[in-house]
């Protein structure tokens, strides 16, 4: 199975994805915590790598069965950074059902049309030794999903890369560290590499007729050199900037935004404007509130936001946005004693009960429960 150089390339990205699994997720003991959807990917790429190995190994039978598996996975590793990029930016872990009718569908897709493979595979079975029971018309119609299949994943990964690339890259002031940053983009770059070796891939199965091995090289050689500079920053890879009221001891957000060019006028129609919205209009209740979307409701730039909302209000955006999420919780936990910490996590615009809970602890000391049981004979008013 490692008699082929790409067996052996193969081999080694799979060994160093899951490496790099166990590597930068952190332990007990530490502060640090690796993000789930960055677990998930190094794990996806590492089933890539699996089926890739298996598929090209002679000695193995069911060949087109690991193709087909591998083709399967490879749809669900852009829309996984996606989901890590989400992550980050909302500090918080997207829920999955939620996102299911809407990305899941070209998942899906994508994932039918591998089906004639897969099933070639369980006809050959049946077969008698020396025979080919695959026909001309049952071939045609494997090549022409397969060709379905690879289209649907040219579109796909692209148009991740540029909805992930959008989300990361105006939260650097906000809510991602330099090195978070880095970080994704490194990512970004794997994922680009991979798609485009893939294509190569299937071009040259179709046309070409290579063996393959300058694409195993180049796939595994990024693949490599990313995986071991992120191990080289763990384990503070993920971790976030410090808060505002730490950096104001030690430098004034005058001077890191000197050079903004916003002016007080503008500083406090902004603020006016972040007001009303969460206090009259209670955007934070949308789940999905992000610092782009936050903006393009009041109508100004994220970046004069996110400075306003430093300055004005001492915080970032999601601690901000949190505190009326909380202040909201605590009077819906006692003026509605019959609902459940779940229904009000999620009327307040908290995406999953664990998030409320972390969330609700750190800003008051007590979770939900205790909140409520403690306060019960208490009237409390949203300030």
């Amino acid at each position: 199975m490692l008699e082929s150089p790409q067996g052996v390339f193969y081999a080694l990205a799979l060994t160093l994805c899951v490496f790099s699994c166990l590597v930068v997720k952190g332990d007990e003991k530490s502060s640090f915590r690796a993000p789930f959807f960055f677990s998930i990917y190094l794990l996806l790429e590492a089933t890539g790598f699996a089926f890739e190995f298996l598929a090209q190994s002679p000695g193995l039978p069911l060949g087109a069965l690991f193709l087909g598996l591998l083709m399967v996975s490879s749809f669900l590793v852009a829309p996984c950074l996606y989901l890590l990029g989400r992550e980050l930016t909302e500090a918080s872990r997207p829920v999955l059902p939620s996102l299911l009718s809407k990305h899941g569908l070209v998942i899906i897709a994508g994932s039918i049309f591998t089906l004639p493979l897969l099933h070639s595979v369980y006809v050959n079975s049946l077969a008698p030794a020396g025979t080919t029971p695959i026909g001309s018309a049952h071939s045609l119609v494997i090549h022409t999903t397969m060709l379905i299949s690879i289209a649907i994943f040219s579109f796909q990964v692209p148009y991740y890369l540029v909805k992930t690339r959008k989300l990361v890259v105006p939260m650097q002031s906000d809510n991602l560290s330099k090195k978070t940053l880095n970080i994704m983009n490194l990512l970004m770059l794997l994922v680009v590499t991979n798609w485009l070796m893939s294509l190569c891939r299937a071009f040259n199965c179709m046309f070409i007729k290579t063996d393959g091995l300058l694409f195993a090289a180049i796939e595994v050689a990024v693949t490599v050199w990313v995986l071991v500079l992120i191990i080289r920053r763990s384990p503070n890879a993920f971790v976030q900037e410090e808060t505002t009221e730490a950096l104001l001891n030690k430098t004034p957000l005058q001077s890191k935004y000197a050079r903004s060019g916003l002016e007080a006028q503008q500083h406090k129609r902004i603020a006016d404007k972040l007001l009303y919205a969460m206090e009259k209009q209670q955007v934070y209740i949308d789940s999905m509130l992000t610092l782009q979307r936050l903006s393009a409701q009041i109508g100004e730039k994220s970046h004069h936001v996110s400075q306003v909302i430093n300055q004005s209000f001492h915080c970032n955006f999601f601690d901000w946005v949190n505190r009326y999420r909380i202040t909201h919780a605590q009077n819906m936990l006692l003026s509605q004693p019959n609902i459940t910490i779940l229904e009000v996590a999620m009327a307040c615009g908290f995406n999953a009960k664990s998030t409320f809970n972390t969330a609700f602890k750190k800003a008051t000391s007590q979770t939900p429960s205790e909140f409520r049981q403690l306060n019960k004979n208490t009237e409390f008013v949203v300030q």
